[in-house]
């Protein structure tokens, strides 16, 4: 094995250094820091901001411009209020800032053609059916003082005080309207166990496929650009005269492992610089408030941060080097196959077609890893079959690991055969290449068929 890998070292320093200095390279790490940096800086700044607007306008009635165009006070509005909520007519106009006449049951088809043929002039039914109340806002039909904006926007005030004396009508007080209104979210456990929060499922839910998706792009990117390279020099001839020196395995070796620490040099670039970013803003924003560098007394804000604190409780050093080692073992996974592409075909204008099996194998991986959060439940004892399936299956586990290490939702001996299963496939699928490199490396005419390097793999010596 030591002559077969002669002159790796060669062709490792010479491809690292094409491949750094590469315009690909460098524009896509800047497009990608640039992007993330962006990106961390609206999450911490702009958001909070355009929340903080958006709930200042819904409570402020609906915009200025509406405002400008028409006010309450130059409003003439006729009220009617059937069944137990007649009681509260006074409150819920007082609550709406309307000031109006109160009318009986029996003038509403009169007010109604009143209203309509009017110009400053509104009708207000609230009523009741089987299904619940109504509250219905008529206005003219001239709009050159009422607007239907405003017409719109005034239902939804009297609808939301009309809820109100719902509640008021039941004998719960005003200073009580605000427990009433809290949600009550439905949760199962274990007993024993601490329930899920609805933050923790939906970090479960998405990050599984942020991460996969990521992971994919730089694995099957930088695969895909190491059959490029052994394919353009091996159409080119290069490759005829590296081998005059050096072993095929070699090169193939050399490539692998240059592409591979590129890949890394740019994934640890871009979250070095995106971790910086957000450290330094963090304390200005709201990533500081919920990562708790920012003392809060926001009940809702100190729920969140303690939430995400338990889901994140698996990301620490430790957990960054395992996901390190899995991103090393399945970009080698990729890579690999994808040499044997490169090095299978006699002419570049066949390498898009011959990396189709390539690509339909990291879209299976793909899904395959944050599929399976959908399938939650369908076993009756509880464990996700899919799940574990796609964290022991090499051609996922590079995807699927990574985000369970993070949440913690894989125990160390799982992750630990997950890995040495990753790895034992590495190993093979190289012991593969190495008896199948040397004999289609200098192959012209058509492409080697997949049955071919089989046959190649367990009968080359």
């Amino acid at each position: 094995m030591k002559h077969d890998l002669y002159g790796w070292r060669g062709v490792f320093s010479f491809t690292l250094t094409q491949q750094l200095k590469s315009r690909a390279f460098i524009v896509s790490s800047c497009i990608s820091i640039g992007l993330l940096i962006v990106m961390t800086l609206g999450i911490n700044f702009i958001i909070p901001v355009v929340m903080n607007n958006s709930s200042k306008d819904s409570a402020s009635d609906s915009g200025e411009s509406e405002k400008a165009e028409t006010k309450n006070s130059d409003v003439t509005a006729y009220y009617i209020i059937d069944g137990s909520l007649s009681d509260y007519a006074d409150y819920i106009m007082t609550s709406a800032d309307l000031k109006g006449t109160l009318l009986s049951a029996s003038e509403l088809d009169s007010i109604t053609a009143q209203v309509k043929d009017s110009t400053d002039e509104l009708l207000i039914h609230i009523y009741a059916d089987p299904l619940g109340y109504n509250a219905v806002v008529s206005r003219p039909e001239d709009t050159s003082v009422i607007s239907e904006d405003f017409a719109r926007n005034t239902s939804t005030v009297i609808s939301s005080v009309a809820k109100d004396a719902i509640f008021l009508s039941l004998g719960i007080s005003e200073d009580s309207l605000s427990e009433a209104y809290k949600n009550v979210t439905g949760r199962y456990t274990v007993a024993g166990e601490e329930p899920t929060s609805d933050i923790a499922n939906m970090i479960s839910q998405l990050l599984p496929s942020l991460v996969s998706i990521v992971l994919f792009m730089f694995i099957y990117v930088y695969g895909a650009m190491v059959a490029q390279s052994v394919a353009t020099e091996k159409t080119s001839r290069v490759m005829e005269l590296l081998l005059t020196s050096i072993r095929p395995l070699a090169v193939v070796v050399g490539k692998v492992l240059a592409i591979c620490l590129t890949a890394l040099i740019q994934v640890v670039g871009i979250f070095a610089v995106t971790s910086l970013t957000a450290a330094a803003s963090a304390p200005f924003g709201i990533l500081g408030q919920l990562t708790g560098a920012v003392p809060v007394d926001d009940p809702e804000i100190q729920f969140v941060s303690s939430e995400l604190a338990k889901s994140f409780s698996g990301f620490n050093p430790a957990s960054i080097l395992l996901i390190v080692i899995i991103f090393i073992l399945g970009f080698f996974l990729y890579a690999l196959m994808a040499g044997l592409v490169g090095a299978s075909i006699s002419r570049i204008e066949d390498l898009q077609t011959a990396m189709q099996p390539f690509a339909f194998m990291g879209i299976f991986g793909l899904y395959l890893a944050y599929l399976p959060a959908l399938f939650t439940g369908l076993s009756p004892d509880g464990v996700n079959n899919f799940v574990t399936a796609s964290r022991i299956i090499p051609l996922s586990s590079p995807f699927a690991l990574p985000t369970a290490i993070i949440l913690g939702q894989i125990s160390g001996f799982m992750a630990a055969l997950s890995i040495a299963i990753l790895a034992v496939s590495v190993g093979f699928l190289a012991y593969i290449v190495a008896n199948v490199y040397e004999g289609i490396v200098l192959h012209t005419g058509d492409r080697i068929t997949f049955k071919k390097m089989i046959k190649l793999a367990f009968t080359h010596n």
